[in-house]
């Protein structure tokens, strides 16, 4: 999903191009190394073809044939054309994005596996057309359900890809979203684009390439481009600077995978909003005053029904500002693996390709975060720290995770339940090896 209604934003239309892979690489030899959210390019896959999806529901679970042949081949216009591709898989959920787009996108699922177990106990129809209605609701419910998650398929896959482009291509886990791992490999200086179709790594300040065709044309927004000149003129900004940090306060605006949208905040409105929370140079107006008109002012529903308006009273306003909060440090600090190399002679794409790295959990920025915030004591801050201490906001709004969660515990925790960690689920010690 990303940031609603952003995508006009980044590219003219889902099908429009403005360049090609061949010239991207003649242009600029040395950035060759292209990340691709594989979430992306694996659901546009299987729903692609119903037999795919047919077999995705097979029980017993078999091999679908083909599809790996036909993920490869999305792969490999990248390698044709002279890019590294560096694959990078989702991986556990996290607590903010489980609050938000996992109950607008997936809040249904249990029902419908409900009504497609009670289609499948359906054996006799009174008619070929009972019938027919009947597959055609099962095909349906298949389709929406349908999703990339067997790990016996993935291993198959990745098996495939290192078989089909050997070192011109790797397989990554990342440890909670692919876009907060391309991020931090994009910032790192490992990857110079980012393939995906979602309007996130726009915002997490990556160049993203979009509408890949087989025929390697496509469309490429670099961030400064986007910063620069296509958000001031799609905004009509005039001569007012855009920054990342405004670009942030945008996301949370619109609405993300983190934070719903408020009533009545349409793209719109998205310049009054921009001139009430920077200066024409771009830079932010205090936290104090930003939040303060965020809450008296930009919460304030409008264009919805009595209800709605109601239910936006003190208290939901404050938690939606304590999440607008913990989301705007997502697209600084999403949690990620930070590639460290084991031979300062070498890159990080080279000790990558030599298998000479180790990753430590830090964030989409690189460093090492507190993901717990330094608590305030008065107007004191015990265990002096000043950049992850809480501010006077923190306080009004009682935040004091960074991001809402601890990435760190939440990662051990799920790998606990992995079979192949279970007899040390309760060694401190095996987790802090596997993650640093």
């Amino acid at each position: 999903m990303g940031v609603k209604d952003f995508m006009p934003f980044v590219r003219d239309s889902g099908t429009a191009t403005n360049t090609r892979l061949q010239d991207l690489i003649q242009k600029y030899p040395s950035k060759d190394w292209i990340g691709i959210d594989m979430s992306i390019l694996l659901i546009s896959v299987i729903k692609s073809s119903p037999n795919f999806i047919d077999l995705l529901f097979a029980i017993p679970h078999r091999p679908i044939d083909g599809l790996n042949d036909k993920i490869c081949s999305s792969l490999s216009v990248y390698v044709k054309n002279g890019f590294t591709v560096a694959c990078v898989f989702d991986g556990t959920a996290h607590q903010l994005k489980i609050d938000q787009a996992y109950v607008s996108r997936y809040g249904k699922n249990e029902e419908l596996k409900l009504e497609l177990e009670e289609l499948y106990k359906q054996t006799l129809f009174s008619s070929a057309e009972e019938e027919n209605i009947n597959i055609a609701k099962v095909k349906a419910i298949r389709r929406t359900l349908a999703t990339f998650n067997r790990p016996d398929l993935l291993h198959s896959l990745t098996k495939e890809i290192k078989r089909q482009f050997d070192i011109k291509a790797i397989c990554i886990g990342a440890p909670f979203e692919a876009d907060h791992q391309l991020a931090a490999m994009y910032n790192q200086g490992i990857i110079d684009y980012v393939f995906s179709n979602d309007s996130d790594l726009s915002v997490l300040g990556s160049d993203v390439i979009y509408n890949t065709k087989a025929t390697g044309e496509c469309w490429l927004m670099t961030n400064d481009a986007l910063l620069m000149k296509r958000l001031p003129d799609k905004i009509k900004l005039n001569d007012r600077m855009l920054t990342k940090d405004v670009l942030k306060h945008c996301a949370c605006f619109l609405g993300n995978d983190f934070i719903e949208r408020n009533c009545g905040s349409s793209p719109s409105k998205l310049k009054s909003f921009i001139e009430k929370i920077s200066n024409a140079d771009g830079s932010l107006k205090s936290e104090e005053a930003i939040f303060e008109y965020i809450y008296l002012t930009a919460l304030n529903p409008t264009n919805c029904s009595r209800e709605q308006k109601a239910s936006w009273d003190e208290v939901k306003k404050k938690i939606h500002i304590k999440k607008w909060k913990e989301a705007m440090e997502m697209f600084d600090h999403g949690p990620a693996f930070v590639v460290e190399s084991n031979d300062a002679s070498l890159s990080l794409r080279n000790a990558i390709k030599h298998d000479s790295f180790s990753v430590t959990l830090g964030s989409t920025s690189g460093e090492s975060v507190e993901w717990t915030l330094k608590v305030r004591d008065g107007s004191e801050i015990i265990e002096e720290s000043s950049k992850w201490g809480q501010t006077e906001s923190d306080l009004i709004y009682n935040r004091t995770m960074l991001v809402g969660f601890d990435p760190y515990n939440d990662l051990r925790d799920a790998l606990a339940l992995r079979p192949e960690f279970a007899e040390n689920q309760h060694d401190d010690t095996a987790f802090t090896s596997l993650l640093l």
